[in-house]
């Protein structure tokens, strides 16, 4: 998070000259919705964290648990290496109850669901975009990101991973196979998250003032976080803007102050996310996770 906070000062200063004016002109209001919405997105998607663990054959835990180790396992994704992030929220939910091959089966579940779900919202509003766009979006390589993510739910994929890694284990493995509608369910339930994050960009580019291209906006933002996801860097730092500054259609000073904004809010969420998730697994009074069904119940 201290690089991410780096980078931001640093892009700053590199375009000072023409963010200055764009940040001066910026309504606050907008801004704090934003805030809003950012917030309410990362809680969504550790909400429906817990689904995937569930559906890889987890017991129920409590919201407030799951919501607290998603923001705290968050803060890995700020490490160089990409991988720390899946370390952090499975570690810790393996330390609090749940198996380490359903921690790690969960986790993996629930990111490929995950930006699925972005590849789907992104897809849509590239398509939505593209009519009134000039030039054209180039809605393909999302199109190959949405269909790729699919074939990695579907059972005949993962179904002969997890048979293999039954037979090479020695000892048995809790962790099971989603059918085909459990992650198709799962996938469709992480768009709202994404409608909300791509939401929180338009109401940061409005706080500059209005503008016509709403969908390209939330397809830019969302499609950042993709490739921001994709590539190695730690928290997408520097590619997510990168990628929203290339694809908004904004004026090169506006569209830098809308990224460096949007990657603030976010650095914001995550802090007070962290700290509060910090809290409620420190003081939380610690209790066995009843066995449940798996599903999508939740």
């Amino acid at each position: 998070m201290v690089a991410a906070v780096a980078f931001v000062a640093l892009a700053l200063l590199q375009n000072w000259s023409e963010t200055e004016k764009a940040l001066k002109a910026a309504d606050p209001w907008w801004i704090a919705l934003a805030l809003l919405f950012a917030f309410g997105s990362m809680i969504w998607m550790a909400w429906r964290w817990n689904a995937a663990m569930r559906a890889a054959g987890g017991e129920e835990a409590s919201s407030s648990r799951v919501i607290g180790m998603f923001f705290l396992g968050e803060l890995g994704k700020y490490v160089p290496g990409g991988i720390w992030s899946v370390l952090g929220r499975a570690e810790l939910a393996r330390r609090h109850g749940h198996s380490r091959t359903v921690a790690y089966s969960g986790v993996a579940l629930s990111l490929v669901s995950c930006y699925s779900a972005a590849a789907t919202v992104a897809l849509i509003l590239a398509i939505a975009s593209s009519s009134t766009s000039s030039p054209q979006i180039p809605w393909w390589p999302i199109a190959i990101v949405f269909v790729g993510g699919l074939a990695l739910l579907h059972p005949s994929v993962h179904s002969p991973v997890v048979t293999a890694l039954r037979r090479v284990s020695s000892r048995p493995l809790d962790v099971q196979s989603p059918g085909w509608p459990t992650s198709l369910r799962l996938t469709a339930s992480y768009v709202p998250a994404w409608i909300g994050i791509a939401a929180a960009s338009c109401f940061v580019t409005r706080s500059f003032g209005p503008h016509e291209e709403i969908a390209r906006i939330g397809m830019a933002a969302v499609t950042g976080w993709i490739v921001g996801f994709i590539t190695p860097t730690p928290g997408g730092i520097g590619v997510r803007e990168a990628v929203f500054i290339g694809l908004a259609g904004l004026p090169l000073g506006t569209g830098a102050a809308v990224a460096i904004l949007c990657r603030l809010v976010f650095i914001s969420v995550d802090a007070i996310g962290a700290a509060i998730g910090w809290t409620v697994l420190r003081y939380a009074k610690e209790s066995p996770l009843p066995a449940t069904s798996v599903g999508l119940e939740n």
